[in-house]
C-alpha cells in the first residue's frame, strides 16, 4: 500500500512540474523544489506561485481529479486531494500586507534546464523564512541549507527584500541574524516585525493597506461563519470498531494534510473531569443512574457545553485546518442512557437534542449482533441486540444526515465506506465539490 501511494505521489509531482513548464500554465512556478538537498517528506504539501490560481487549479483538477476541498484565502488557494495538499500563492502577504513584491518575484524567476519555472534562490529562501515567522512565529531548521546558500549567492537580493518589507533598521537586523546563521532569533521579535511590516505598508499605500487588511479579515470571518471543514459523528456499540474506523479516517486526513480534532461524547468546555464519560469505559452499565432532576439539569449543561464548544472551538478549528470527528456524541444517550447515568425519561432528551448543533454527517456502525458480541462482551447479547436496533432508529430519525455502515465487513471496507461519508460531508461545506 505504501509503495502504491509513493508511486502516485511521484506521478502527482510530475504533473505539478508539468504545470510549471514554460508555455503550459502562464505565471506558475514551483517553490522550495529540488534545492540545496532539501528532501520532500512523505506527507509534505506542494507550494506553487500562480498569477491565476483558479485557472492553474482547474488544469490540475483535470489531471489529479476533483479535490475534496478548495479553500480560498487572500494569501493562498488550498486544494486538498486524496494524494495531498497543493497550495497556490497568488500574492506574498501577511494579513493583507505584502512582504515581497509580486512583480519582482516574476522578474527574477527562472526556467531551469528541465523547463520548470522556479523562483530565484533569494526569493525562495525569503518566502520560507517569512511564512514561518509571520504566520506561525517559527523557523524550520530544515531550511537552514537554503538560507546559507541564498546568503552566499544572492545576498544583495535578500537584503533588498528585507529592507523593502520592514524598513532599513529591521531589514539590516534581519540580515545580521542571517549572516550569523541565527534566523531563529527573528522569532523572538515576531510582534515587532509584524508591526514594522504594517508601518512600511501604511507609509507606501495607506488606503490600499487598510482595504487589504479589511479584506483579509472579511474572508476569515466568512470562513468562521460557515467553516469549510465538516463535523462527522460516529455512533455504534462497543465492539463495532469505532476506534479502528476513526484511526483509518484520521490516517487519510493526515495524508491529505487535514487536521483532525477528535472528541469523545462532548466538547467538555466546562471541565476535563468528565472526559471519560461516554468514552472508553470498562463497565458501561456498572454505575447507578442519577435522579430525574439531576439528569435533566445535566442535559441543559450538556446543551450549553455543546453550543460553547461549537462557537468557540469548532468554528475556529474547522475554519482553519481541521475536521471534527466525534467518537459518540450527544444522541448516543438515547440509545444507551445507563452509560451516561441518565435517569429521566428519554422523550425530554430526544426533544432537547433537536436544539443542539448538528453534525454534517453521522456514521452509524451496525451489523450482526453475534459478530460484534464476539469482539467485546461488555454488555449482554440481548442488550447488544437492543442497542443495534436503537442505533438504526436514530439513523432513521436523522434522515439523509445519517448513513448506516456494516461493521461486520472487513476493516478496510468499513474504513472505505466511512471515508465516502466523510467526503460527502466535505461536499456539503463551502468549497466542497458537489
Amino acid at each position: 500500500m505504501h509503495e502504491i501511494r509513493e508511486h502516485k505521489r511521484r506521478e502527482a509531482n510530475d504533473v505539478l512540474e508539468g504545470l510549471c513548464q514554460e508555455g503550459r500554465s502562464p505565471g506558475t512556478a514551483l517553490l522550495r523544489h529540488n534545492i540545496c538537498g532539501l528532501q520532500r517528506r512523505d506527507n509534505s504539501d506542494w507550494d506553487l506561485v500562480s498569477e491565476n490560481p483558479d485557472q492553474a487549479g482547474d488544469e490540475l483538477d483535470d489531471q489529479l481529479g476533483q479535490p475534496w476541498l478548495t479553500l480560498k484565502r487572500q494569501y493562498v488557494h488550498q486544494r486538498y486531494y486524496s494524494l495531498g495538499q497543493v497550495d497556490f500563492l497568488p500574492r506574498f502577504i501577511w494579513h493583507g500586507m505584502p512582504y515581497l513584491l509580486r512583480a519582482r518575484f516574476w522578474e527574477l524567476s527562472k526556467v531551469g534546464e528541465d523547463g520548470v519555472r522556479r523562483p530565484c534562490l533569494a526569493h525562495d529562501a525569503w518566502i520560507l523564512w517569512m511564512t514561518g515567522m509571520l504566520w506561525g512565529g517559527t523557523f524550520n531548521s530544515r531550511y537552514e541549507s537554503v538560507m546559507r546558500r541564498a546568503m552566499v549567492e544572492e545576498e544583495r537580493e535578500l537584503r533588498r527584500c528585507a529592507v523593502w518589507a520592514f524598513g532599513r533598521a529591521w531589514g539590516e537586523q534581519l540580515m545580521a541574524w542571517q549572516r550569523a546563521g541565527r534566523e531563529q532569533d527573528a522569532v523572538r521579535y515576531t510582534k515587532e516585525l509584524r508591526r514594522a511590516l504594517l508601518v512600511q505598508n501604511l507609509k507606501k499605500h495607506p488606503l490600499k493597506t487598510a482595504f487589504s487588511w479589511i479584506g483579509h479579515w472579511w474572508v476569515e470571518l466568512k470562513h468562521h461563519v460557515r467553516p469549510p471543514f465538516p463535523w462527522v459523528a460516529i455512533l455504534g456499540p462497543d465492539g463495532s470498531g469505532k476506534s479502528s474506523v476513526i484511526e483509518g479516517v484520521a490516517r487519510q486526513m493526515e495524508e491529505m494534510r487535514i487536521g483532525v480534532r477528535l472528541m469523545h461524547w462532548r466538547p467538555n468546555v466546562f471541565s476535563r473531569r468528565e472526559a471519560v464519560e461516554g468514552g472508553v469505559v470498562s463497565n458501561p452499565q456498572g454505575q447507578a443512574p442519577r435522579n430525574s432532576v439531576i439528569s435533566l439539569a445535566k442535559l441543559f449543561m450538556l446543551m450549553i457545553d455543546w453550543w460553547l464548544g461549537f462557537f468557540f472551538a469548532s468554528r475556529h478549528e474547522r475554519a482553519k485546518t481541521s475536521v471534527w470527528i466525534s467518537d459518540r456524541y450527544y444522541r448516543d444517550l438515547i440509545v444507551d442512557p445507563i452509560r451516561y447515568r441518565y435517569g429521566s425519561g428519554i422523550w425530554p432528551a430526544r426533544l432537547l437534542f433537536w436544539f443542539f448543533p448538528r453534525p454534517d454527517r453521522i456514521i452509524v456502525l451496525s451489523g450482526d449482533a453475534a459478530t460484534i458480541h464476539a469482539r467485546k462482551k461488555e454488555v449482554t447479547f440481548e442488550e447488544l441486540e437492543r442497542q443495534l436496533g436503537a442505533y438504526e432508529k436514530v439513523a432513521e430519525r436523522m434522515g439523509s444526515r445519517a448513513v448506516i455502515v456494516d461493521a461486520g465487513a472487513p476493516l478496510e471496507e468499513v474504513v472505505e465506506e466511512a471515508l465516502k461519508v466523510v467526503k460527502e460531508a466535505f461536499e456539503m461545506r463551502p468549497g466542497g465539490r458537489v
